[in-house]
């Protein structure tokens, strides 16, 4: 039955049969659409829970290939396969500019190569992807070098919890790319910065590579990433690689945001962020075994702006902790420190770091920090500074 046809000022349609019809039932409903300029076509979450993935072909794409749609998502409808001949086919793909395929059963490397074929595509979402490939594994031939030919207009691309490549192939990227977003974090199938490379992402300016395991990363891993400057390296074992005398991990890259967090990491060398001495703005350390403020790592730090320390070991700060952060402080207003999460500690031996916590400006949200109180309770040190001045002089009677 044919509903949509008379809708001739639609632009935006959304078909989620809420898992009761499967994908392919869904893109026959659009027979009244042909020829039709669309802002925005969702046709998500199509999928009959006791089914299998389902495969796409030409015949499939009839009704759709027609449709010049600016933002399309098909996300959650468990498709398993698309056909090179069903996209050819699709004389409106020259139109799309946002697409969201996430959370399907399709290989990345195969949606990756099929990406060329639409000139205007801007954004890319293939998170969440599935790995039941419609081959055996043991089929692919293995190749140490995988190349991609990206259109030029992409920017953002988002993998993120799929299955990517083997640690040992090269990823190349042909020339003509402008991406300059990637999210390839959490890929389902075990990640390496050891051996394998990714070349020629020479524009990307942000990176998450999150769980990548990177206990003896290629010193070469950045060199085709000049323009990198956010990069999130959350749980990528960092603290192997930084303990052994390979510290130089991001040499040459004007990095303004670094996210390190969930590494372990106990202290920094002096030399990891050696070239960031007038880029490095915020860097997140945060859910690490730092028992310290790495003070001597910020004194070359020129321009940073927000270090975040949260739910790491800190109880207290040395004195050459807290005047190195106030003197970050004094040079850069907007310079701050979060502590949130800290096992800080209340007591009579600490009376110079809560009588620094106090009076500096340095410390984010410093009133909602908690603190451990000499009966073993925690308080919020907002409340333990209304009374402080009673707490010292009681110190101060205990000499």
């Amino acid at each position: 039955m044919d509903v949509l046809s008379p809708l001739r000022k639609l632009t935006s349609l959304e078909l989620n049969s809420e898992h009761t019809r499967t994908n392919r039932e869904v893109l026959r409903a659009l027979y009244g659409l042909q020829d039709r300029k669309l802002e925005s076509l969702t046709l998500s979450f199509n999928n009959v829970n006791y089914n299998r993935m389902i495969s796409l072909g030409k015949s499939d794409f009839f009704y759709l290939s027609t449709i010049c749609v600016k933002k399309l998502n098909l996300s959650g409808n468990a498709i398993g396969w698309i056909s090179w001949e069903a996209i050819k086919s699709w004389t409106g793909r020259t139109c799309l500019e946002v697409l969201d395929i996430s959370r399907n059963q399709l290989f990345t490397g195969r949606l990756l190569k099929y990406l060329v074929l639409f000139p205007s595509i801007t954004h890319v979402n293939m998170a969440y992807m599935g790995d039941a490939l419609m081959m055996r594994k043991r089929d692919i031939p293995f190749k140490m070098q995988i190349f991609f030919f990206l259109p030029g207009n992409l920017h953002y691309l988002n993998i993120t919890y799929s299955p990517i490549f083997s640690p040992k192939q090269n990823v190349a990227y042909g020339r003509g790319n402008n991406l300059q977003v990637l999210d390839a974090s959490y890929p389902t199938r075990q990640t390496s910065c050891s051996s394998g490379l990714v070349k020629g992402l020479v524009h990307l300016t942000e990176l998450d590579m999150s769980s990548a395991q990177c206990s003896n990363p290629n010193p070469e891993m950045f060199t085709e990433m000049p323009n990198l400057s956010r990069l999130r390296a959350r749980q990528c074992n960092l603290k192997i690689s930084f303990d052994s005398n390979k510290p130089y991990l991001f040499s040459g890259l004007n990095l303004s945001v670094v996210y390190i967090s969930s590494n372990d990491l106990n202290r920094l060398d002096i030399r990891v962020f050696e070239d960031q001495t007038n880029s490095l703005k915020t860097l997140i350390l945060v859910r690490n075994a730092m028992e310290r403020i790495p003070s001597e790592v910020f004194q070359r730090v020129s321009v940073l702006e927000t270090l975040d320390l949260s739910h790491n070991l800190i109880s207290t700060l040395g004195t050459s902790e807290y005047a190195e952060l106030d003197a970050l402080q004094l040079k850069r207003d907007k310079f701050r420190v979060n502590l949130f999460g800290n096992p800080l500690v209340c007591s009579c031996h600490n009376l110079v770091s809560i009588s620094w916590i106090r009076r500096t400006r340095a410390l984010y949200k410093k009133n909602s920090l908690s603190c451990i109180t000499l009966d073993g309770s925690q308080m919020k040190i907002g409340i333990f500074l209304e009374t402080f001045d009673d707490f010292k002089n009681s110190c101060v009677s205990q000499l």
